[in-house]
């Protein structure tokens, strides 16, 4: 029997993380030395661009349907490894390393500078001392 209307019923779907979608996910907690255990795998997870460190925070392990794991925190995701616990090499990171090198600018030289950077606090015994001579003065002007 022929369909009563012709063209089709489906639509395109626009989402883009549908290999994350499909994957079994457990949340762990990142070591102090960036480690997430999995399984009785230890991912070692590397710096980011956009944070120094994931120690503390609580991260998803991704276990795809092809073996391999992924770390995801919030919308980033931080690593990729394989079924046994080794990095895989990130597709982003390997079309970067594709792209022509840019040439290198000359660099100003710097300004020699005469006092420091930054503005420090005085000492603790300096701070005292001056205190103890102010109250020194005002009890005296108290007394006067």
């Amino acid at each position: 029997m022929p369909a009563k209307e012709a063209g089709t019923a489906f639509i395109a779907y626009r989402r883009q993380d549908l290999d994350l979608v499909f994957t079994l996910q457990t949340e762990r907690t990142v070591a102090r030395d960036n480690t997430i255990s999995n399984d009785k795998r230890l991912l070692q997870s590397e710096k980011t661009k956009w944070r120094y460190t994931l120690s503390g925070y609580k991260v998803k392990v991704y276990e795809h349907t092809d073996g391999t794991l992924s770390i995801g925190y919030s919308p980033h995701l931080v690593g990729r490894y394989s079924a046994e616990g080794t990095p895989l090499a990130d597709v982003p990171k390997q079309r970067q390393s594709k792209a022509p090198a840019k040439k290198k600018q000359a660099k100003l030289p710097r300004k020699n500078s005469t006092g420091p950077a930054v503005e420090m606090t005085p000492l603790r015994k300096a701070t005292k001392r001056v205190a103890s001579l102010r109250g020194l003065e005002k009890s005296r002007q108290k007394a006067a």
